[in-house]
């Protein structure tokens, strides 16, 4: 707490990129998400360097994830995206976005684990970056264990290495996969 105050007063002494981006993490670590949302979008305004700024824009998906705005956070993953094209850790929080999210995705657990597809999908992305290979693949491995089963698939009309628009605040398309 006495740290948090003192890089508090700090930040209003003397703002800067990194003292915002501090503060947004302090902020999520003690579950103040709307004051991270704020921090990291000042840390964002104040930043030059595109690479800081992505990182930033990943600290602010990350605080709209914890605050359920999944539609947000994904938006602020791809401006990173945009800066740094292709960026392992930016699809590993993607994937993150998509697994919070998808109570959202409808009412039956067939749909909820349909949102699994696209998680790994944005996994799988991050396979090329060597930085972030190890983390994907583990979360690959993870999560392509709660794919809807090949019963699943079939009482929904559905075949394995279709392709399947997921609705909700996703809207993407991928291919039916199946747990077994």
């Amino acid at each position: 707490e006495l740290f948090f105050n003192i890089s508090s007063r700090l930040y209003e002494l003397d703002p800067s990129s990194s003292s915002a981006n501090l503060m947004a993490n302090m902020c999520i670590s003690k579950r103040n998400f709307s004051d991270a949302v704020k921090y990291s979008n000042e840390a964002i305004k104040l930043e030059e360097d595109a690479l800081k700024k992505a990182d930033y824009y990943l600290t602010l998906a990350d605080s709209y994830r914890y605050l359920g705005s999944y539609s947000a956070a994904r938006s602020a993953v791809y401006n990173a995206l945009r800066i740094r094209d292709n960026w392992g850790k930016a699809y590993i929080v993607l994937g993150n976005i998509y697994i919070a999210g998808s109570k959202q995705c409808g009412e039956e657990e067939f749909q909820r684990k349909a949102v699994y597809w696209v998680a790994v999908d944005a996994f799988q992305q991050a396979l090329s970056d060597p930085e972030s290979k190890k983390i994907a693949a583990k979360q690959i491995n993870t999560y392509s264990k709660y794919f809807p089963s090949v019963e699943e698939c079939f009482f929904n009309g559905l075949t394995p290495k279709d392709e399947y628009n997921i609705g909700c605040w996703i809207n993407k398309k991928t291919i039916i996969r199946t747990s077994d």
